[in-house]
């Protein structure tokens, strides 16, 4: 999808009971709890104005069936690949993972991004995931 200002583009979902993260060259691996599963997105931001653009993790969520939000995981920060705040500038490109656990019975499930800026009304996006 497209702002005025910035591309934005769910590339890939992924349904995982497991994921693997690196601290200081050791490799750990985090597990969902009991009654849960993760959900990684993996989402692309593409830079095309020449007003500066924040970008972060929390801007993205997961709504299910039942209009049941899950905001993102803490954990997003750990994961090899994951998203982080930052801002971008004109032609600048940046990519990352953002994690969600939610309940394994969970489905219909959309990703959904607020495309306004601070100051505008929302303008809600969405990407259906499965």
């Amino acid at each position: 999808m497209k702002r005025k200002y910035l591309e934005v583009t769910v590339m890939s979902d992924e349904f995982v009971n497991s994921y693997t993260f690196s601290i200081g060259g050791m490799q750990f691996t985090e597990n969902a709890a009991e009654g849960k599963t993760f959900v990684i997105i993996k989402v692309h931001f593409h830079q095309i104005g020449d007003d500066p653009q924040y970008i972060g993790p929390t801007d993205f969520w997961l709504i299910d069936h039942n209009n049941y939000k899950y905001d993102c995981d803490y954990r997003t920060y750990s994961l090899d690949g994951g998203l982080t705040s930052t801002t971008l500038y004109k032609n600048l490109n940046a990519e990352g993972k953002i994690l969600y656990e939610i309940p394994i019975e969970a489905n219909g499930l959309k990703v959904q991004y607020n495309f306004a800026t601070f100051w505008d009304s929302p303008k809600i996006i969405e990407w259906i995931i499965l």
